[in-house]
């Protein structure tokens, strides 16, 4: 509720704009609460709850788009009480901190969107506590240590879905790194929501595998994919993974992000050679050997326009992989110093970002910047090296920059 952001800045222009903006309900339909410390004041927390209390009166009868995030300790909360009355107005809810929410799917009947940090099961019958499964929710995000197979979620009705870890610490029952969601569960899920189009999972190695899951799933609709791993050990994400039975035909967007130590095998390698439409691509290049990255590089559609190779910085003394030889992939046989006339890959490439893992010289990228701008102009390149530089290259890039809008980062 800051005075130098709308919509309380409209109201320090003049009187006739401050007329405008407190009889305009849309403006505030949206709001951001963040609870108050307990060792404030009470007379403070009681003013901070008359301002909430007032903006959302501002907003008449519309939907409302709120965040809520509470301190510790958990318990109950004059704000979350607030917020939860005016249930039947919700249209897109996020919450963050221990909140037991005891609301039916009769409670949200336009609520579309859900976001929930740290999911704890709350007192009372499940009926009460349902309102995941509101008959207009489509988009769910969602934290918890719990089984995640187990939560009262309506997955045929989802179009994005993201499972992933606590933020709350004390909620971990095992790690700050884990989770409950193996692969086999994953797929298991995903057999249920036959209308994704996007899709975050946070895997975890530890968590359990006794679940059989599907031979093949096909998400028809499914257009963006990012998977995170911690796997310091364990077999998640092998050659024969069982997210490697997804057929995704209209996937357009996929990551894998996270560390992999002693990596083994090609991960998901049937899934993106079967994605023919995948333009934007994100991997971390812990999960690979220098060949395996090659070789996963090589079974990438021809379509991709954004590459980001990056290495995790849990593991910053990792061996870099994308050096001098691996440049030459990404550059045009015709344009080759060294004459090589191997496969060119990507020739819509667009934007390319090495996040730590260039192990090439400054000399070898400016050939390469040179050689793809003179098949096919690159919109942005962005280098985290991990040393020093050799050699400035930007100045002999400047005609790209300043005639044909290149964006060039090096750092």
């Amino acid at each position: 509720m800051s005075v130098k952001i709308a919509p309380l800045l409209l109201g320090r222009i003049c009187s006739g704009w401050r007329t405008i903006a407190l009889s305009t309900p849309r403006l505030w339909s949206s709001i951001h609460v963040p609870e108050p410390y307990a060792k404030l004041p009470q007379y403070v927390r009681d003013g901070c709850l008359q301002l909430m209390k007032t903006w959302l009166t501002r907003s008449g009868g519309l939907p409302l788009s709120i965040s809520f995030h509470k301190r510790h300790p958990p318990g109950s909360s004059p704000f979350l009480d607030t917020i939860v009355s005016l249930s039947s107005r919700w249209k897109h809810i996020s919450l963050s901190g221990q909140n037991r929410i005891q609301l039916s799917r009769a409670d949200v009947p336009i609520l579309k969107s859900i976001e929930v940090s740290d999911y704890v099961v709350g007192d009372g019958p499940t009926e009460t506590r349902d309102f995941f499964c509101g008959v207009a929710v489509r988009k769910v995000s969602i934290g918890t240590d719990l089984d995640p197979i187990q939560l009262p979620l309506p997955w045929a009705q989802l179009t994005a879905l993201s499972l992933h870890r606590p933020s709350d610490p004390h909620l971990f029952s095992q790690s700050s790194l884990t989770s409950n969601l193996s692969s086999s569960t994953a797929l298991t899920i995903l057999a249920e929501c036959r209308s994704l189009c996007e899709c975050t999972l946070f895997l975890s190695p530890s968590a359990d595998e006794t679940i059989a899951p599907p031979s093949s799933v096909e998400l028809p609709l499914l257009a963006s994919l990012k998977i995170s791993v911690i796997a310091c050990g364990g077999s998640l994400l092998q050659q024969h993974d069982p997210l490697d039975r997804l057929l995704l035909p209209q996937l357009s967007s996929f990551a894998l992000t996270g560390y992999r130590a002693n990596p083994v095998g090609i991960p998901l390698s049937t899934l993106v050679s079967n994605a023919t439409k995948l333009q934007n691509v994100e991997v971390d290049t812990t999960f690979f050997t220098r060949e395996t990255l090659v070789t996963f590089i090589r079974l990438l559609p021809p379509c991709v326009q954004h590459l980001i190779l990056r290495q995790n910085v849990i593991c910053p003394n990792a061996p870099s992989f994308v050096d001098n030889d691996f440049l030459l992939l990404l550059t045009p046989p015709s344009q080759r110093v060294d004459g090589s006339d191997a496969g060119f890959l990507f020739p819509e490439l667009d934007t390319i970002q090495l996040i730590y893992t260039a192990a090439f010289s400054d000399e070898a990228l400016l050939g390469f910047i040179r050689a793809r701008m003179g098949v096919h102009r690159l919109g942005r390149v962005r280098v985290k090296f991990l040393r020093y530089v050799e050699r400035d290259i930007l100045p002999e890039l400047r005609s790209f920059i300043d005639e044909f809008g290149l964006s060039v980062s090096l750092e």
